[in-house]
């Protein structure tokens, strides 16, 4: 692997996802010469395309961690995964088999939302929270404080600032 690219994973439920945009702008604006690429949900895929700040959509098919009889089909994604040499990644769920993918992918460098018994799936340990909101969550988990108010295409603070 000797990619210096971002992996964001955030597979299901369209609401999450909405909440999650504001913390893919902030992480775009603190990475402008990165590649960042989404590992998102088939379901979410032309939501995805016209909203995430992101170079790459890999559309992937929910169903394949949900249905026993296909978690075989998840080889491929793991294997095109490593094979873009990404440098981080950020799991945006706290699902147990997405933990599992993020670490079968050999990315150096996996943030995640955790749990005690599979924090090992993470090289970077993220508490959760579990007052906050789903959209601070995300903001945190990829550093952003959340005290500035992000307005996309501007990464100081605005005056509207909390």
């Amino acid at each position: 692997m000797s990619g210096n690219g971002i992996l964001v994973i955030k597979l299901y439920a369209i609401g999450d996802y909405i909440m999650s945009l504001p913390a893919l702008h902030f992480l775009r604006e603190r990475n402008p010469n990165r590649a960042i690429d989404l590992l998102i949900g088939s379901t979410l895929t032309s939501l995805a395309s016209i909203s995430a700040p992101v170079d790459n959509i890999i559309p992937m098919d929910e169903g394949i961690l949900t249905n026993h009889a296909r978690h075989l089909s998840i080889i491929p994604v793991i294997h095109r995964l490593r094979k873009t040499g990404y440098s981080k990644a950020y799991l945006l769920h706290r699902a147990n088999p997405l933990r599992l993918l993020t670490l079968a992918t050999g990315i150096p460098q996996r943030i995640g939302q955790g749990q005690k018994r599979l924090g090992l799936t993470s090289t970077v340990p993220f508490e959760l929270d579990h007052e906050e909101h789903d959209a601070q969550r995300y903001a945190r988990l990829v550093g952003w404080s959340g005290g500035e108010v992000l307005v996309p295409g501007r990464i100081e603070p605005t005056a509207e600032s909390v």
